[in-house]
């Protein structure tokens, strides 16, 4: 198979070195299933903090639908041994196909393990194909979008890997409290000489914080990024803790009004997550100020596993406000879930309605231990919002990893937007790491929540103990989907596909 560059996706991903930490790749190898793609070809290219290659490995991806999973310690032949610990390397993932790929992503999650649970984020940076345009605004616009932790031992950091064009990366990084006001600003140059380096910015390095211990700040990152599309893995780490990791995102709070006109009452977006008070976890949904600003109401449910209402909550003014702020809003604010406490499984859901509703809008949805809150998911997610385009779909997609080290539990919503309609079909395919497959036929009602995870028999007959997928029909389109691994002693975890 000819390797053309303009017919690939691919992405760019660190790699953690410390004992007692792994770091895998997993995905489901898809393209056939949803782009009838019938030769795919993938190249690992390992290279060292300098952006020296010492490793090319390539894997001919079966046609069929399967599950791999692979270990990145052992596609380098063990020469971590030779790098330094913490992010001191990392590995470029071309996906080729035989034309020329709609979305140029692939659609992989990348973990750090350790005995406890796994961290997980989706490809972020990547090159760009020689081919492909570039809209303006991947430079205009700032990245943000990611919750910092500003506490004694605990370094936050900015993971950035450079191309091959450009000699030099100007970034300006700024720090704004919930006043909007700008506390620190700085211009960091990133020497690349056009030789793929990783930088690793730890912003407790640029900036004296000691006074700035539990506040919440909005973190801004301009640059002048061009060969490079300009999406950064962010997080913190510790010495006694797994690293945290997710990506940042468009901030778009400063662009022209863009939103999307909607009927009168109706719901704009909405969306699902689990509470999982069973392991004396904490929620929290955050805002980063990076949408455009925008009116209308917010009411935030207790859902039981049915989908039905057990609690409501309309915010107030300045409850909204937060919304379209710089905040950290915590689910046991706005309504005592002890309360509810003999009940096995609740489920929060957000309602936004308002005539004139961003086209994108981003949060965090934070999940963790109530003391620790630096090991949570922080997962960066849009929510649906409501489109005459996607209801007219028949049926949407989506997938994610179950089971295997990271013992991954899979959460589906069926978020609905009209109460008053009846159930909707899932159909879910579970996929092993050998192609064997079983096809699941369910109806939920509206709201319904249901949980899979390697303790079902349906899919443990499948995927054994190691690492499965499901793959996920559903006639609903505004549902919600989570991956979770789950511990006391910390959450990782990402939306689905």
């Amino acid at each position: 198979m000819v390797l053309n560059k303009n017919f690939r996706a691919s992405t760019l991903i660190p790699i953690y070195t410390k004992a007692g930490i792994t770091n895998k790749l997993n995905f489901l190898s898809y393209w056939k299933l949803k782009n009838n793609y019938l030769n795919v070809e993938m190249k690992l290219s390992f290279r060292d903090a300098k952006g020296q290659k010492f490793k090319e490995k390539h894997i001919k991806i079966d046609p069929k639908p399967k599950v791999y999973e692979l270990s990145l310690e052992e596609l380098m032949e063990k020469p971590i041994l030779k790098i330094k610990d913490g992010f001191n390397s990392y590995v470029e993932i071309e996906v080729f196909f035989e034309r020329e790929p709609l979305i140029k992503y692939p659609a992989i999650i990348y973990s750090l393990e350790n005995e406890n649970y796994s961290s997980s984020v989706h490809s972020c940076l990547r090159t760009f194909n020689p081919s492909e345009k570039i809209p303006t605004y991947f430079k205009e616009l700032n990245q943000t979008g990611f919750d910092s932790f500003f506490k004694k031992n605990i370094k936050n950091y900015i993971l950035f890997i450079g191309g091959e064009k450009q000699e030099t990366y100007n970034f300006n990084i700024s720090l704004i409290n919930k006043n909007n006001k700008k506390i620190f600003s700085k211009e960091i140059k990133l020497k690349n000489n056009c030789a793929k380096k990783l930088f690793n910015i730890v912003l407790e390095e640029e900036f004296n914080l000691d006074k700035y211990e539990g506040e919440i700040l909005k973190v801004i990152i301009g640059h002048d990024i061009e060969d490079i599309f300009p999406r950064f893995y962010v997080g913190n780490y510790s010495t006694s803790s797994l690293p945290s990791i997710t990506h940042t995102f468009f901030d778009e709070s400063n662009l022209p009004k863009t939103n999307k006109n909607l009927q009168k009452n109706n719901l704009a977006s909405a969306f699902i997550f689990p509470l999982l008070k069973e392991y004396n976890l904490i929620s929290s949904i955050s805002s980063y100020k990076s949408n455009q600003i925008w009116k209308g109401q917010i009411i935030i449910k207790l859902l039981n596993q049915e989908g039905n209402t057990l609690f409501k909550k309309y915010l107030n003014q300045s409850q909204f406000n937060l919304f379209n702020n710089i905040s950290k809003n915590y689910t046991d604010e706005f309504f005592n879930i002890s309360e509810n406490s003999n009940l096995e499984n609740l489920f929060c859901k957000y309602e936004f309605i308002s005539e004139n509703f961003p086209k994108r809008f981003k949060l965090g949805l934070n999940i963790g231990p109530k003391y620790e809150s630096n090991k949570s998911t922080n997962i960066c997610f849009s929510p649906q919002i409501s489109e005459q385009d996607l209801m007219k779909k028949e049926f949407n997609t989506t997938w994610a990893p179950i089971g295997g080290s990271s013992n991954f539990n899979v959460f589906f919503h069926n978020t609905s937007f009209n109460l008053k309609s009846s159930c909707d079909h899932l159909e879910v395919i579970i996929f092993s790491n050998n192609g064997e497959n079983r096809t699941l036929n369910l109806n939920l009602k509206p709201d319904q929540s249901i949980l899979f995870n390697s303790s079902n028999k349906d899919i443990r007959r499948i995927i054994g103990e190691e690492l499965g997928y499901l793959y996920i029909r559903t006639s609903n389109p505004f549902f919600s989907c989570w991956y979770l691994s789950i511990s006391q002693n910390g959450v990782g975890g990402d939306h689905s596909f």
